[in-house]
């Protein structure tokens, strides 16, 4: 019986292996094994008539390969912004050698950060419960004096740590209930702490007690700045109150200025106080005749400053600007600052300080510190242009017709012409309606149409109600309107509204959709339908609505993201061409839906970014898609199914993206607008053959760093060339 099971046993397990060889067969017919493109070199050199070529040599080259040459922005200096170590520190104090940080569990940790060697985690001890979760509580300021760490506390007090044996740190002392700290600064062995309830404080250290005293009168100060027996408060208005100190503690003010814009930080470098404003000024006073203040210098930023920080000994300063970096600041010559260069930044620092040699950085992003001597010849800040201030709403960019404009709550912009091709193809914005529609405050405007363009200046407005309060509804509900086929389409967070119109601007309410779902994007699937995405805790997906009989609309379609996705891939833009549908999803990727049935719309693809995929945009065969830390990432679409290509890295993460002109423009979450050279095709010359490729580069290439890229599909290779 044993005998005859273990020969069924043995021809089952043979079938099994039989059948296995056979599927791997198949498989194995079915799919070809494909060679991995590899780089070996990539020369560029020119012809007799001077035309530009590069050779390939490598492994995996074949005809079917495409070739993208993308600028690179970053370079070597990319080195800059990858953190040294990415845990979340929003404060840190150091002296060089030993640092504390504040992490977002509500920690301090101690860390060796000692030239030329590996960061380390030496300690910590936890201030607060790990699931405290008030930004009430959250630490504002910090530093070292001595062996101790000083920590402010928002409503908890100021607090000292014991930072002797940094493996195990220890709270010795608090005062409390002095309110919301902002700023903490330190000489000559005294610390001098910011409260905007309790004022300006001077604290002594005593053994394992500490010891503070009020200034009278200095509530409201924000930021300080001491050196010597000199310190300077600041109120976010501008107020500055000047301080001496003399070497038995006391504090005397000795004089008050008030500056005519709201200040962010200040500090004192080489007898000049520096102080930036809000609306991205450096500005420098003289100390020279001390208490008098002399202005000295100025230089705009062209961002927006957060903090200061001054490296004397190299002649610099170090500012943060919101959504791109860290200013580097040559201030060899007091009288005129000049700004060196910027180390890209992706995440705002919350901290900086110089010691010993080196610049020491904290953010979300983590811990970075680099050498001063690597920040000698940084690339130069890109252009940056603020159309609007600051507060007005999202900026928002719009090509129409080889012209560029941004636009917001607050008006229309036309930026300035790059000299790129006077043929662009793709989503450009063409109409033969009379206006365009933009948002307001309270509602919509209309901008006429003259010449083929917009007029900048608004030529009717248009208050939006919303039907169950009867209240005008405000422009950040109001996710996208448009003026078609002599009509007024606009949606809100809830509703579809849709008005007739005539050519004098006036309207008149002719039907109404409503959406169980809180909406997100809308776009034209045809004359008569449009596409509405939305999502509530019972649906996320998309529905195509016919708007052919406006005082009827009605859903003909309705597509529903799996659950299960919903957390890691909501829709965040859609983009339609033609007869297809391109859907980012964060994390998700990009999907690619064919939409030849309008009404029954059909999913093809689905492409994976390397980071967040957000907003679209779409020229010459070319999508582009905001991808937050990786820059944009760029998929091939001139076929039936998108080509991944790779990521165009930028200095900073694109809010809104436009690949439009022979140029990337992008908009960052302070309100700036920068603009790069677009990435280019390349057209082979020769087939690849015996691992070589040789492909022409198109007339007009400025000089610089660019990356080449092949894809096909199924590989992707990059490799680094220069043009000269």
């Amino acid at each position: 019986m044993l005998s005859h099971r273990r020969s069924h046993w043995l021809l089952w397990v043979a079938g099994l292996i039989a059948v296995g060889g056979l599927i791997t067969m198949v498989w194995s017919l079915r799919e070809p094994s494909v060679t991995a493109v590899q780089f070996d070199t990539a020369t560029v050199n020119h012809d007799e008539a001077g035309k530009a070529r590069v050779l390939v040599r490598g492994r995996g080259l074949h005809a079917g390969l495409q070739a993208l040459l993308v600028p690179d922005q970053l370079g070597a200096e990319a080195k800059l912004w990858r953190p040294v170590l990415d845990n979340t520190m929003y404060q840190l104090a150091t002296d060089g050698r030993l640092a504390v940080a504040s992490t977002a569990e509500h920690r301090l940790i101690t860390l060796d950060v000692t030239a030329g060697k590996t960061i380390e985690i030496l300690g910590g001890v936890q201030l607060l419960p790990r699931r405290t979760s008030a930004s009430d509580f959250s630490i504002n300021c910090m530093a070292l004096v001595g062996s101790k760490a000083l920590v402010g506390r928002s409503n908890v007090g100021l607090i000292m740590i014991d930072v002797a044996n940094p493996t195990a740190p220890r709270e010795v002392d608090r005062i409390e209930n002095l309110g919301t700290f902002s700023d903490i600064g330190s000489a000559g062995g005294e610390a001098y702490v910011v409260s905007r309830t309790s004022g300006l404080l001077a604290v002594t250290v005593e053994g394992e007690r500490l010891r503070s005293r009020q200034v009278p009168g200095s509530q409201g100060a924000w930021r300080l700045a001491v050196e010597g027996g000199r310190l300077v408060t600041t109120s976010l208005k501008g107020l500055l109150t000047l301080y001496e100190l003399d070497p038995q503690g006391g504090i005397q003010p000795v004089g008050k200025l008030q500056l005519p814009q709201d200040i962010r930080d200040l500090t004192i470098c080489r007898e000049t106080l520096y102080l930036c404003s809000a609306n991205g000024q450096l500005l420098g006073f003289s100390l020279a005749h001390w208490p008098r203040l002399v202005p000295s210098g100025q230089l705009n930023l062209q961002g927006r400053p957060m903090r200061l920080e001054a490296a004397p000994e190299e002649n610099r300063l170090f500012c943060t600007l919101v959504s791109k970096g860290i200013a580097v600041v040559d201030i060899s010559r007091a009288d005129a600052p000049q700004q060196a260069g910027l180390i890209p930044m992706h995440k705002l620092a919350t901290t900086l300080q110089v010691k010993n040699g080196r610049l020491f950085w904290a953010g979300i992003a983590g811990l970075q510190i680099a050498p001063l001597a690597e920040l000698e010849n940084l690339p130069p800040a890109p252009e940056t242009l603020h159309p609007f201030e600051q507060h007005q709403g999202k900026v928002q960019l719009l090509p129409w017709r080889n012209k560029v404009f941004v636009y917001n709550e607050s008006g229309l912009f036309q930026l300035p012409d790059h000299g790129g091709d006077s043929s662009p193809s793709g989503q450009e914005f063409r109409t033969e309606e009379p206006f365009l529609v933009l948002p307001t405050p309270v509602g919509l405007r209309l901008h006429g149409i003259r010449k083929g363009l917009p007029e900048t200046a608004a030529a009717a407005e248009v208050p939006i109600y919303d039907p169950d309060s009867d209240k005008v509804t405000p422009a950040n509900l109001i996710r996208s309107a448009t003026w078609h086929a002599g009509r007024l389409f606009v949606l809100t967070t809830t509703t579809l509204q849709i008005f007739d119109g005539n050519s004098a601007g006036a309207t008149a309410l002719v039907g109404e959709h409503r959406f169980a779902r809180a909406t997100g994007a809308m776009a034209w699937v045809g004359s008569g339908l449009v596409m509405v995405t939305s999502h509530n805790m019972e649906f996320s997906g998309f529905e195509v609505i016919d708007v052919s009989n406006p005082a009827t609309p009605r859903v003909v379609a309705r597509y529903a993201i799996p659950k299960h996705q919903w957390v890691v891939g909501d829709i965040d833009d859609i983009l339609i061409d033609g007869t297809r549908l391109f859907m980012s999803r964060s994390r998700l990727g990009v999907e690619v839906f064919d939409l030849s049935d309008p009404v029954a719309p059909k999913l093809m693809q689905r492409i994976d970014t390397p980071g967040y995929a957000g907003k679209l945009s779409l020229d010459k065969g070319l999508l582009v898609v905001s991808d937050q830390d990786e820059g944009v990432f760029m998929i091939d679409v001139t076929g039936k199914f998108g080509l991944p290509v790779g990521s165009y890295r930028l200095p900073t993460i694109a809010a809104e993206v436009l690949n439009y002109n022979d140029r990337i423009f992008i908009t960052t979450s302070g309100g700036g607008v920068m603009h790069f050279p677009a990435p280019r095709r390349l057209v082979p010359e020769m087939v690849a053959a015996d691992g070589e490729m040789e492909l022409f580069i198109p007339a007009g290439m400025p000089p610089g760093r660019y990356s080449l890229i092949l894809y096909d599909g199924e590989n992707n290779a990059e490799f680094p060339v220069i043009l000269q």
